[in-house]
C-alpha cells in the first residue's frame, strides 16, 4: 500500500470509528442517565446511597483490574508478528487479574463499611470486574485494528437493555438487590455477545482457560509496564475517591449530590475520550513518522478540545439549574451549584486526556505516571485537610479541580521539553481559559444565563466564520503570488 492510500486508508477510518463512537456513546449516556435517574427518583436516599457506594468500590478497583495495560497492548500489537499469542496472553492475563480483584473488591466493601446491604451490593455488583476485563481485551483489538463499531452496538445494546429495564421500575417496584443482580445477569449475555461477535478476530474461551498460565511471564509483562498499571489506577481514583471521602464526611444525600453531578459530567468527558481512543493509534503512526507531523495533529486536537471543554461548561452553567429539576426532581436542586463547580474540570480534561496520549506515545509513560501520582497526592490531601474544617462537596471539587490543573502544567513543562509545544502557546491557553471564564460568568450574572450562552457562542461562532475567510483569502493570493 503507497502512502497516499494509507493515508487516506487511516484518515476514513478515524472518522467513520470517531463518528460511531460519539454517536452511539451519546445513545449509551443518555440510557444509561435515563436508568440513573429512574433510579434516583424510584428508591429512597439511603438504597440509593448504598448503591452509590458499592458502585462506587467497584469502579476504583476497575482501573487497577485492568492493569492499565490497554495502550500498551494496542502498541505492541500494531508492531507484532504473532498477533494471535499476543491476544491470547493478554486475555489469560485480563482473566487472572479480574478474579484477583474480584475478591479483593469483597474484601474493601467488608473492611470499610458494616453495612449489610453495602455489603450484599457489593459482592453482586464485583462479579463484574471479571467480565469488564474480559471484554476490555476485545475493544483494545479493536482499537488497534481501527475496527470499533462491532464494540460500540454491543456496548450501546446493553445500555439501551439497561434502559428498558429500568422502566419495569416504574411499572414494578422491586428491591435494590433484585435489580442489581438482573444487570448481572444481562451482563453475562453481552460478555459471551462480545466474546462471539465482537471482533474479526476469532475467540474461544475455553480453549483460552485450556492455555497454560506462565506466571513468571505474566509477571514480566507486568513488571516492565508497571506505569500502565499506576496511570489506569490513579485516573479511576482520582474521580472516585471523591465519593468515599463524602460518603465518610458527608450524608448519603451528599453522596447522591456528588454522583448525580458527576454523571452528567460523564455525558460530557466521554466524546473526548472516546474520540482520543480513535485517535490514540493515529497518534503512535504520527510519532513514528516524524516530530512535524506530530506538532501539527497534537495542535489541531488541542484547539478543537479546548473549545469543546469550554462549551460544556458554558451550557452547563447556563442550563443546569432547570436541566436537574427536569430529570432528577426538586429533591435535587440544591445540588447545582456543585455541578456547575464540578464542570469546571472539563476547561482541563480533554486536553489533560489528549497529553496523556501523546506522552505514553513517545514512550514517556513513567513522566505520566508520576504527573498522575503527583495529582492524587493533591487531591488527597486537599480532601483530608478541607473536609476536616469545611463540610461541604465543594471541597471535593475544589480538590480534584486542582489535581487536573496541577496535573496539565507537568504535561505542558514535559511538552515544552520535548519541543512539541512551546511556553507562548502555553500561556496563550491559559490566559485564554481565565479571561473566557470570567467574562463568560460575569456575562450571565447580568442578563439571564439563557440569553449569555446564545450570545457568547454565536459571537464566537461568526468570529471564528470571518479567520477562516480571512485564512482562505490569503492562501488564495499566496497561490496567485506563486503563479505569477
Amino acid at each position: 500500500m503507497n502512502s497516499n492510500k494509507f493515508i487516506l486508508y487511516f484518515s476514513n477510518n478515524v472518522i467513520k470509528n470517531s463518528f460511531w463512537g460519539v454517536a452511539t456513546n451519546v445513545i449509551q449516556n443518555i440510557c444509561f442517565s435515563a436508568f440513573f435517574i429512574i433510579v434516583a427518583r424510584n428508591y429512597t436516599s439511603e438504597d440509593f446511597g448504598y448503591y452509590i457506594i458499592s458502585n462506587t468500590i467497584y469502579s476504583l478497583l476497575l482501573g487497577f483490574s485492568t492493569l492499565g495495560l490497554g495502550n500498551w497492548f494496542i502498541r505492541e500489537l500494531l508492531n507484532s508478528t504473532d498477533r494471535e499469542l499476543l491476544i491470547n496472553k493478554f486475555f489469560k492475563i485480563q482473566i487472572i487479574i479480574g478474579v484477583l480483584f474480584y475478591f479483593i473488591n469483597i474484601i474493601i466493601s467488608y473492611s470499610i463499611y458494616t453495612n449489610e446491604m453495602i455489603r450484599v451490593l457489593s459482592i453482586i455488583i464485583g462479579i463484574n470486574l471479571i467480565f469488564d476485563n474480559i471484554i476490555y481485551v476485545v475493544k483494545s483489538i479493536n482499537i488497534a485494528d481501527l475496527d470499533q463499531i462491532k464494540t460500540y452496538f454491543l456496548s450501546t445494546l446493553e445500555a439501551v437493555i439497561k434502559f428498558l429495564i429500568s422502566l419495569l421500575i416504574l411499572l414494578i417496584p422491586v428491591k435494590i438487590e433484585l435489580l442489581v443482580s438482573t444487570l448481572l445477569i444481562i451482563r453475562i449475555i453481552i460478555l459471551f455477545s462480545f466474546l462471539r461477535y465482537g471482533t474479526k478476530q476469532k475467540i474461544e474461551l475455553k480453549k483460552l482457560l485450556k492455555i497454560k498460565t506462565d506466571f513468571k511471564e505474566i509477571k514480566t509483562i507486568i513488571t516492565s509496564n508497571w506505569a500502565f498499571v499506576i496511570i489506569a489506577s490513579i485516573a479511576i481514583i482520582n474521580w472516585r475517591i471523591g465519593n468515599i471521602f463524602i460518603s465518610k464526611y458527608l450524608t448519603l444525600k451528599d453522596v447522591g449530590y456528588y454522583e448525580v453531578s458527576f454523571k452528567i459530567l460523564s455525558i460530557a468527558y466521554i466524546i473526548p475520550i472516546v474520540i482520543s481512543t480513535t485517535l490514540f493509534p493515529v497518534i503512535i503512526n504520527a510519532v513514528k513518522e516524524s516530530k512535524e507531523k506530530t506538532v501539527q495533529i497534537y495542535k489541531k486536537i488541542f484547539t478543537a478540545y479546548s473549545i469543546y471543554g469550554f462549551f460544556t461548561f458554558t451550557f452547563i452553567y447556563s442550563f443546569s439549574d432547570s436541566l436537574i429539576n427536569i430529570l432528577f426532581g426538586s429533591k435535587f436542586i440544591l445540588m447545582s451549584p456543585y455541578c456547575k463547580e464540578m464542570f469546571l474540570i472539563m476547561l482541563f480534561f480533554p486536553t489533560v486526556y489528549l497529553q496523556a496520549n501523546l506522552i505514553v506515545a513517545i514512550k514517556k509513560e513513567k513522566i505520566d505516571m508520576l504527573c498522575n501520582i503527583i495529582s492524587l497526592l493533591l487531591n488527597i490531601l486537599i480532601c483530608f485537610i478541607g473536609l476536616h474544617f469545611y463540610k461541604s462537596i465543594s471541597v471535593v471539587n475544589i480538590a480534584i479541580i486542582s489535581s487536573f490543573v496541577l496535573f496539565h502544567i507537568i504535561q505542558d513543562y514535559v511538552l515544552i521539553k520535548e519541543k512539541i509545544t512551546n511556553v507562548t502557546q502555553v500561556l496563550y491557553f491559559y490566559i485564554i481559559t481565565i479571561v473566557a471564564l470570567i467574562s463568560y460568568i460575569l456575562i450571565s450574572k447580568s442578563i439571564n444565563p439563557v440569553i449569555a450562552f446564545i450570545m457568547f457562542w454565536t459571537i464566537l461562532f461568526i468570529y471564528a466564520i470571518a479567520i477562516l475567510k480571512k485564512d482562505r483569502a490569503l492562501l488564495k493570493l499566496k497561490s496567485i503570488n506563486i503563479l505569477c
